[in-house]
């Protein structure tokens, strides 16, 4: 978690995803959330099929925003 003060900024989450789409259904999860402005995924975490180790961090929304 990276804050500014007292707002938290990002959030990264480390994990295992069974397949490749749920991994890309998660992350299509997170960026429709208004909550969070972005969720990235690096491209390298996409190369396997199954059972793939990842990284992922998602910019937190302006609460003002949301």
């Amino acid at each position: 978690v990276v804050r500014d003060g007292t707002t938290v900024e990002s959030i990264t989450i480390t994990g295992t995803a069974a397949t490749r789409n749920s991994l890309t259904a998660f992350s299509a999860a997170l960026n429709s959330d208004p909550f969070f402005s972005e969720a990235n995924i690096p491209l390298s975490n996409l190369a396997a099929n199954e059972d793939i180790g990842f990284t992922i961090t998602i910019m937190v929304a302006d609460p003002d925003t949301v």
